[in-house]
């Protein structure tokens, strides 16, 4: 076996001996990782022996050996004509090229909002549904979208709205090959990186969520500040949302929408994690996030919710659920069953269109995943009593 700073690497199980090894516990406050053994699969399903691993372990604390997807080849243009918003970061052991409006970051204040969404197809629609509903308030200038694929493709949108962060990545969710990874994890350091301090009037805490989410901005900051003066550090806020108290198994079911190798995730359990609908973490779990290196250092993982829960686990937090974070518009057994089956709600309801989507008022929620179309996006936006500005003019040339 290999012994190296955190990883204890097995190629084969009979290269190791059979005892168990307990797993120290983080250190916070000396910060250390604590040394750990990891199954080395032969192939995508060859999974480790019985007590190979403690029942609740973890792939937290593994580190990447190497990138696990190629990396992207960077345009020569992109170096004879740099810009200010130029820069790399190496997430996973993969160093990624990105554009960013840097001046936008840095006065965004208090709350970030990154929107995943896609360059082309129905993204730049849903963009401006967002741009014209809840992000448009005036007092609230932090929102940006998480883009990937042909720069020439968001090159106008980019320069004409600046809120966009690209990555020079191709827009793949192919199987274990997702850049939804690389999107989210991005988003994080990039922001950290140019945001003024906290003390200087920077963020505090960054929201991620999808451009088929509608946010309450005004209920999430009165959360976020019911927070930041509480007296208990217990209640302040770090990892946030949905987030199930127990751990969650790998699925090994090769017909299941999101199952896992044992080559790419060896271990029997996940870390807690919140769902990737909408989610926070606070300025302090990003800075240790970024500056102990676990964002450049840690395995990857295609489920990006769960790469968070893992950089959260390896900075020593643990992920908080709140109320008002709605995954499910409905949350009927029908409705769960269609997402996990990856079908459309439109397909899924087309014998019952009349209720859905479904009722659009948004009071007593934070934030609501899979909003159908502009027009339930208006109607959710209309429901809080709040103008739609609409943005919908041709990007001028």
């Amino acid at each position: 076996y290999i012994v190296g700073m955190v990883t204890f690497t097995c190629f084969h199980y009979s290269a190791c001996d059979d005892h168990s090894i307990e797993l120290p516990p983080f250190d916070a406050e000396k910060e250390q990782l604590p040394i750990v053994k990891v199954w080395k699969a032969k192939a995508p399903w060859d999974a480790p022996p019985e007590n190979f691993y403690s029942a609740d372990a973890t792939g937290s604390f593994a580190n990447c050996e190497r990138s696990f997807t190629p990396i992207h080849e960077r345009d020569a243009s992109f170096d004879t004509n740099p810009t200010p918003d130029d820069g790399t970061i190496k997430v996973s052991c993969h160093n990624i090229f990105y554009r960013a409006p840097r001046e936008a970051i840095k006065n965004a204040g208090k709350l970030i909002v990154g929107v995943l969404s896609a360059a082309s197809g129905s993204g730049p629609s849903r963009r401006n549904y967002i741009r014209s509903t809840w992000a448009s308030h005036e007092y609230f200038k932090g929102t940006f979208f998480l883009v990937a694929g042909p720069w020439e493709d968001i090159k106008e949108e980019f320069m004409f709205y600046r809120d966009l962060i690209w990555i020079n990545e191709d827009e793949v969710y192919q199987g274990e090959q997702s850049v939804l990874t690389y999107k989210t994890i991005s988003f994080f350091g990039i922001i950290h990186e140019w945001a003024n301090s906290v003390e200087g009037g920077g963020f505090k805490h960054a929201i991620k969520t999808d451009d088929d989410s509608y946010v309450n901005v005004e209920k999430l900051r009165k959360k976020l500040m019911s927070s930041d003066t509480s007296e208990s550090a217990e209640d302040e806020l770090h990892y946030f949302g949905q987030c199930p108290q127990f751990q969650v198994l790998p699925s090994r079911d090769k017909e299941n929408k999101w199952p896992v190798t044992y080559q790419t995730y060896p271990e029997p359990k996940f870390p807690l994690y919140c769902q990737g609908a909408g989610f926070g973490l606070s300025r302090y779990l990003i800075q240790k996030a970024a500056e102990k290196n676990h964002i450049a250092n840690f395995r990857y993982m295609p489920f990006e919710d769960v790469s968070i829960g893992i950089l959260a686990e390896r900075s020593g937090y643990k992920s908080t659920m709140i109320a008002g974070v709605h995954v499910f518009r409905v949350d009927t057994p029908k409705e769960r069953d269609c997402v996990n089956r990856a079908i459309p709600m439109t397909e899924c309801y087309k014998d019952d269109l009349a209720n859905w989507p479904p009722d659009a008022k948004i009071a007593n929620k934070i934030i609501q995943h899979r909003v159908a179309d502009r027009q339930d996006m208006i109607n959710i936006h209309k429901s809080l009593d709040l103008k739609v500005n609409w943005v919908g003019v041709p990007i001028p040339k």
